[in-house]
């Protein structure tokens, strides 16, 4: 099962977006896999984001240009 992204994670972390955030799919942070939402409209594969939140079991993020 996921893990629970506020046990693991920081506002402010960076990963990269495993599959295309449409706003949501899946990132890549510290090592794991968690589901994730963007606040930007996508976000293509392999590109870097940044933690912003936490709701439920997803991680908000933004997309770091």
């Amino acid at each position: 099962s996921m893990p629970m992204p506020e046990s693991k994670l920081q506002l402010g972390d960076r990963g990269v977006a495993v599959s295309r955030l449409a706003p949501s799919g899946k990132v890549e942070i510290c090592g794991e896999i968690f589901e994730a939402r963007s606040i930007d409209v996508y976000v293509e594969q392999r590109k870097e984001v940044e933690v912003i939140g936490f709701e439920n079991f997803t991680v908000i993020v933004k997309k770091i240009n």
